[in-house]
């Protein structure tokens, strides 16, 4: 319903690249819903899709199957604050290009 209010699919389609962020990327739960929504809108719009996350437990060549070009793990307790997340996610927002 966020998706849709906010026309996310012509945003998508609009972008370079889509980024979406998680706690945790993993086999089981591959970043929860939100993730799975923008990877879904990724592939629609065939547009490359990055995952920041606290943790990546997957390996580059497994994320692929996912759909997700690459990921990034900023690290940190699961409390990171806002100030502290924001320094991580600048670095990685800082190394990668298109």
């Amino acid at each position: 319903m966020c998706a849709e209010t906010a026309q996310f699919e012509r945003t998508a389609a609009a972008a370079d690249v889509l980024v979406t962020g998680a706690d945790q990327l993993d086999f089981v739960r591959r970043g929860g819903p939100v993730v799975g929504e923008v990877i879904a809108a990724a592939e629609r719009t065939l547009r490359p899709c990055v995952v920041v996350a606290r943790t990546v437990d997957v390996s580059a060549r497994e994320l692929r199957t996912f759909g997700v070009e690459v990921a990034y793990a900023v690290g940190g307790e699961p409390d990171l604050g806002a100030d502290a997340l924001t320094t991580r996610a600048a670095g990685v927002a800082g190394s990668w290009t298109w």
